[in-house]
C-alpha cells in the first residue's frame, strides 16, 4: 500500500490542447490538483526546452525543488490525456513517445498505470496515468527531469505545440523562476507564441532559431499555458504549396506588414534571407544562388518569377522597401 501525502501532476492533453508541468494532486476515485497548503516543498526553478520538428516536437523539463520541512513522500504522476474520434488512426495521434523521468539524475524505470475514459457522441477522452512514488528529503533539493516526444495538436488545418505551467502553483509559495526555450530549424515557421491569462514573460534571442521567455516569482493560474502555432515549411520548395499559400501575405502592398520587431522575431536567418529575396524575385532579380533560382521558379504560380535584365532596387514601392528594411533590421538583431 503506497503511503500518499500528495502527488506530482504532469498533464498531457493530446489532440486538443497542451502539456502541463509537475504539481501536487490527490489520487482517489478522481484526481484533484491541490493548492499550495500543507506542503513545505518550493519550486525554485523550472527550465523548459521545446524543440520543434516537422512531424513532432520534443520537450525536456528540469525542476529544482527545495523541501524546507520534514521529509515528504509524493506520488509522481504523469498522465496522458487524449481527446479523439473513436477510430484507430485518431487514437494513434494521441500517443506520447520516448517518455522518461529522472529524479536526481536516476531514471525511474517502472510505473503504475491507471486509465480513465469518457465518451460522448463524437469523441473519446482518455487519461492514462503513469505513477511512481518519490521521496523529497527534509531540508534538501530534489531535481526532477522529464523528457518526451509528442505529435502536434491539430485544430483543422492548424498545428500547435504547448505546455501548461499553471499546475506549478500547487507547490508552496510562488514559482521562483521559469525559463522557456523554444527551438526550431528552417523547416518550421512559428506562427506565434502566446501565453494565457495575460502573462508577459521577458523575451530575448538566444541564437538563430532559439528564443527565451522568462518569468520570475509568480503564482500562475491553474490553466496557464504557452501555445506555439507552427507551419511545416520546406525552405527550398520541396512542398511548393506550403510556401506559396503562406507567402501571399508577403505580396500585399496595401499595408505595412511589420510595425516592430515583435511581429517578425521568430524567424531563422535563412528564412529571413529567403523572405527578403522574395521581394527581389517579384521584380526579376537575377540570383546567383541556384537554390533561390529553382525555388522561385518552382513558385511561378505565386510570383511569376522571370529574370528582369533591367532590375533596379528603385523598382521597390514604399511598402516593399519598408518590409525589406524591417527584415534586414531583424537579421542584424539575431545573435
Amino acid at each position: 500500500m503506497l503511503k500518499q501525502t500528495g502527488t506530482i501532476l504532469i498533464f498531457l492533453l493530446m489532440a486538443n490542447i497542451v502539456f502541463p508541468n509537475e504539481s501536487r494532486t490527490v489520487l482517489g476515485s478522481s484526481i484533484e490538483v491541490l493548492d499550495n497548503e500543507n506542503t513545505n516543498i518550493i519550486m525554485l526553478e523550472e527550465v523548459i526546452n521545446i524543440t520543434l520538428y516537422k512531424e513532432y516536437y520534443e520537450v525536456t523539463v528540469e525542476f529544482d525543488f527545495y523541501n524546507e520541512g520534514a521529509q515528504e513522500v509524493i506520488l509522481l504522476g504523469f498522465p496522458i490525456k487524449a481527446t479523439y474520434q473513436p477510430i484507430a488512426d485518431e487514437r494513434e495521434l494521441a500517443k506520447l513517445y520516448n517518455f522518461e523521468s529522472y529524479i536526481n539524475g536516476i531514471l525511474l524505470p517502472e510505473y503504475t498505470v491507471r486509465e480513465e475514459s469518457t465518451e460522448d457522441r463524437f469523441y473519446i477522452t482518455t487519461t492514462t496515468w503513469f505513477l511512481r512514488e518519490v521521496v523529497f528529503p527534509a531540508n534538501s533539493h530534489t531535481y526532477s527531469r522529464v523528457t518526451y516526444r509528442a505529435p502536434y495538436n491539430h485544430a483543422g488545418f492548424f498545428k500547435s505545440a504547448g505546455y501548461i505551467y499553471g499546475t506549478g502553483r500547487s507547490w508552496k509559495g510562488n514559482i521562483g523562476r521559469m525559463t522557456i526555450f523554444v527551438n526550431h530549424e528552417d523547416d518550421i515557421i512559428i506562427d506565434g507564441v502566446s501565453f494565457r491569462n495575460g502573462h508577459s514573460p521577458n523575451f530575448t534571442w538566444v541564437g538563430n532559431g532559439k528564443y527565451q521567455y522568462v518569468m520570475e516569482n509568480f503564482n500562475p493560474e491553474l490553466d496557464s499555458y504557452i501555445n506555439i502555432g507552427i507551419t511545416p515549411f520546406d525552405i527550398y520548395g520541396q512542398y511548393h504549396n506550403e510556401f506559396g499559400d503562406w507567402a501571399e501575405g508577403w505580396i500585399w502592398n496595401e499595408h505595412l506588414l511589420y510595425r516592430n520587431e515583435n511581429d517578425i522575431r521568430l524567424f531563422t536567418k535563412n528564412q529571413i534571407r529567403l523572405f527578403i529575396n522574395f521581394f527581389y524575385a517579384l521584380h526579376g532579380y537575377s540570383f546567383r544562388n541556384e537554390l533561390y533560382i529553382n525555388y522561385f521558379r518552382n513558385n511561378n504560380d505565386t510570383i511569376n518569377y522571370t529574370i528582369n535584365p533591367n532590375f533596379s532596387e528603385n523598382d521597390f514601392n514604399e511598402i516593399e522597401r519598408k518590409n525589406i528594411d524591417w527584415l534586414l533590421k531583424l537579421e542584424r538583431m539575431i545573435p
